[in-house]
């Protein structure tokens, strides 16, 4: 495993507004739609005091909000020769907003109802991705990730749930399936 892995949430993007919201979030969640980062937003989602200069390796998602995040990274932060690996390991788990709530719910609560009901279902094992195929992701991933140098800072860019999940294994891999997710993870990763 690397000396130290850091993980960092995926900038913003932006499925657009109106009354096509909730189903592009749908198509979204399921991974039918693919948005890009929405990089005229992202200062104002970068962790205001993380040397990204000790970073020797990014690991991203390869999903393109995930892939503009790494790259306004290494183009703004990080030094110029860091390598950045795209990999379907750290895509974000696969789950329908439709099967969380209802279009009413969604405008009644916003994504406060998608972070709760994610929640339970998870612990239900009703996402669309089951315990079982989260759990062999994530070993995968570590194996991944043990695959390279020891001495190496790894950056890991991903999304949203998968980094609670993942972050939620790693501490407490014999109990995960009964996650609630970790409480202490700071908002900005």
């Amino acid at each position: 495993m690397a000396s130290r892995i850091y993980f960092m949430k995926i900038g913003p993007y932006s499925v657009g507004d109106g009354k096509d919201k909730f189903r592009k979030l749908s198509l979204l969640t399921t991974q039918r739609i693919n948005p890009p980062l929405s990089e005229c937003k992202i200062w104002n989602y970068l962790p205001r005091n993380f040397d990204f200069r000790k970073i020797d390796l990014v690991i991203s998602s390869d999903l393109l909000r995930a892939k503009g995040t790494a790259k306004f990274l290494r183009n703004n932060f990080l030094r110029k020769e860091i390598k950045i690996i795209y990999t379907p390991l750290l895509r974000e788990i696969l789950f329908d907003v439709a099967d969380l709530c209802s279009e009413e719910e969604y405008k009644l609560f916003g994504s406060d109802i998608i972070r709760k009901m994610f929640i339970e279902h998870f612990a239900q094992d009703r996402l669309l991705e089951k315990h079982n195929k989260i759990l062999d992701q994530f070993n995968e991933l570590r194996k991944f990730l043990d695959e390279h140098n020891s001495r190496e800072n790894i950056l890991l860019v991903s999304h949203t749930f998968f980094i609670k999940l993942f972050f939620d294994f790693l501490r407490n891999r014999e109990s995960f399936h009964k996650s609630t997710f970790v409480e202490d993870i700071p908002k900005s990763f």
